[in-house]
């Protein structure tokens, strides 16, 4: 069976509840989180130190969640943004991290976007392709909300054109949910999943709920991705990180 790995949303815990946290999943025998983009913002020695801390506790992070947002979105990213990328890339080099989830982003204006946004998009995977080269780890390129049919052909037409086992795709439950529908995403990127953002919503908005709160079924849903040629591990993405909220992640993610 893949790895469940959890996301905790760091950015919202202070530095001082670190541990009482960890040792509160440790006790529920989660021991594969999501490495958060927040922990790229801050300085080399407190980044060394909460790996240390990781090991002590037993947590690993084969998945990290890259920096996104309008300074970091493929489509969007420059400079500051692009050496951020590269800088948290290197520091993840040899801790197990697999796959690095980038976001396309942009609200598109039309279905594919501009040109310019796609050109941006392929400029800056060619610049960050050597990065991961370097520190063998997969960027996992995100299915967004905004998709619409012609956007998925856009990102299958990336996809093949750069053909790279280290440029594949991370699969957003919930953004396939409520924008073009799971069939129709997965339909062109199941031979690339190499992760998946798992949460659930009513088909109406990206609302990271977990399993329940919304009306995914999540048995057809886990058996495909399951089947998925390139799939590593499955990550959770919900709003709600509990305790309660990754017990139903890994009932439905275990279910036969």
């Amino acid at each position: 069976m893949k790895t469940l790995v959890h996301c905790i949303a760091w950015e919202n815990v202070a530095d001082t509840d670190y541990t009482p946290v960890l040792e509160m999943f440790a006790a529920e025998n989660v021991h594969d989180i999501v490495a958060n983009p927040a922990w790229a913002l801050r300085d080399p020695e407190w980044f060394e130190a909460l790996y240390r801390k990781l090991a002590d506790c037993g947590f690993r992070t084969p998945a990290c969640h890259g920096l996104w947002g309008n300074e970091y979105d493929l489509s969007c990213a420059s400079g500051n943004g692009m050496a951020a990328h590269k800088e948290f890339l290197e520091r993840l080099a040899g801790r197990g991290v697999r796959t690095y989830a980038i976001h396309p982003g942009g609200r598109y204006s039309a279905p594919g976007g501009d040109r310019t946004e796609w050109e941006n998009i392929r400029r800056n995977i060619e610049a960050l392709l050597p990065v991961a080269e370097k520190c063998n780890i997969i960027l996992a390129f995100e299915n967004s909300i905004y998709e619409l049919s012609r956007d998925l052909e856009m990102v299958r037409s990336v996809l093949d054109e750069f053909h790279h086992p280290l440029f594949r795709i991370c699969f957003d439950t919930g953004h396939a949910h409520a924008g073009p529908g799971f069939a129709e995403s997965f339909r062109y990127l199941k031979p690339d999943v190499v992760t998946c953002h798992l949460h659930d919503n009513y088909g109406t908005g990206d609302n990271h709920n977990p399993p329940g709160d919304g009306n995914i079924d999540w048995k057809v849903l886990v058996s495909e991705l399951k089947s998925c040629p390139a799939l590593l591990h499955a990550e959770t993405e919900s709003s709600d990180w509990s305790i309660e909220a990754w017990r139903k992640f890994k009932a439905v993610w275990e279910q036969e």
